[in-house]
C-alpha cells in the first residue's frame, strides 16, 4: 500500500497535473484523495473529479493536499 501511495503522489507531482489514473491508484489503497481535494477546492467530489478531469488541478498542489489530509 505505501509503494502504490507513494508512487501515485510521485507521478502527480512529476508530471505537473492531477489525473484521474493516480487518484484511482489513491482510492484503491484506501485514501480518501478525491474527499481531501474536493474540500481543498472548495467543491463536492463530482466537481474535483470534473476539474481533474479538465486538468485544471496542479498535481504538485493536489499531492500537498492529500498528505495533509492523511496526515490528519
Amino acid at each position: 500500500g505505501i509503494d502504490r501511495i507513494t508512487t501515485a503522489l510521485g507521478q502527480m507531482r512529476m508530471k505537473g497535473v492531477a489525473s484521474a489514473e493516480e487518484m484511482r491508484q489513491l482510492t484503491e489503497a484506501g485514501i480518501n484523495s478525491w474527499e481531501y481535494l474536493a474540500k481543498a477546492l472548495n467543491t463536492d467530489v463530482a466537481g474535483a473529479m470534473k476539474m481533474v478531469e479538465r486538468r485544471m488541478v496542479d498535481g504538485k498542489a493536489a499531492a500537498e493536499v492529500i498528505i495533509r489530509g492523511m496526515g490528519q
